[in-house]
């Protein structure tokens, strides 16, 4: 009964976090798939902190503005972040190397 349970959440991850698609047999490409999905998802489970609530609830009411009660009352809206910073990061592109501190390297070097 536990190893599915484990399987629904492992189907439903990957369906949320848009990894359906590939297709890995190999060890270490399906351990580096699953790392990347873990990465995404701790990303958006950091922006249910409560430290974060303004920033979220302006990302869901910009980029996902829903107004039933069923979307207002839901505690982990990991769907509709989800899709709120994909919305968000086609409009604005983010740059990632600004968060590190370093500059990108010059293509032409």
């Amino acid at each position: 009964m536990r190893r599915w349970q484990i399987e629904l959440s492992w189907k439903y991850e990957k369906s949320e976090l848009a990894f359906q698609s590939p297709r890995v047999y190999k060890g270490e490409a399906r351990e580096k798939v699953l790392l990347l999905a873990t990465l995404a998802y701790a990303f958006l489970l950091t922006l249910l902190k409560t430290s974060y609530d303004l920033l979220r609830l302006w990302l869901l009411r910009y980029y996902n503005h829903r107004t039933g009660r069923h979307c207002r009352a839901a505690k982990m809206p990991l769907t509709r972040l989800r899709c709120s910073l994909s919305r968000l990061w086609q409009d604005v592109a983010p740059n990632f190397a600004s968060l590190s501190g370093s500059t990108p390297a010059d293509p032409g070097d």
